[in-house]
């Protein structure tokens, strides 16, 4: 063989070589061993260590609340930082927006921002209603109740005799 059929037999077989190697001429090749890791919702390869999800898995139930919990901070509309001034409340849920035009935004269709905080690892806030009297329809215990000027237990702040009050047996 002359040198030049050398050099062609020689460039097939490199070409050969690294087609086998899975080599595609940038830079280097995923083997076919190594699987691209799977991200999970939490930004780590899934079932890795720094995966909070599993961690959570292993956890007691009490535990697993408390991690979840986690305070929105951002805005669902906008994705900018939310204003604790400014938030739409709908069935005891309050979801934060960061201006004025994601207020209207987000009472157009709260469920669906509730639904995108929660994707995004974050918590819609449970605002804690007020217990109302059943004799006047306000606010158990304020200035317009109509059992406004009754005492107080010391022990439970009830009004003593009532329903909610810790001495009655």
């Amino acid at each position: 063989m002359d040198s030049k059929a050398k050099m062609i037999v020689g460039g097939l077989a490199l070409g050969f070589a690294l087609v086998l190697s899975g080599c595609t001429g940038h830079g280097e090749a995923p083997r076919p061993e190594e699987k691209r890791a799977e991200r999970c919702r939490c930004g780590a390869p899934k079932g890795s260590p720094e995966c909070k999800c599993a961690m959570m898995k292993k956890q007691a139930p009490k535990e697993v609340a408390e991690h979840a919990a986690v305070p929105q901070s951002t805005c669902p509309a906008m994705g900018g930082p939310v204003s604790k001034e400014l938030y739409v409340e709908k069935g005891g849920r309050r979801i934060y927006v960061c201006c004025g035009g994601c207020v209207a935004t987000v009472k157009g269709d709260f469920d669906k921002f509730a639904r995108k905080i929660e994707a995004g690892g974050e918590t819609v806030e449970v605002v804690k209603q007020p217990v109302l009297c059943m004799g006047c329809g306000q606010v158990k215990g304020s200035d317009s109740c109509c059992k406004a000027g009754t005492p107080k237990c010391a022990k439970c702040g009830h009004q003593k005799g009532s329903p909610g009050c810790c001495k009655i047996g």
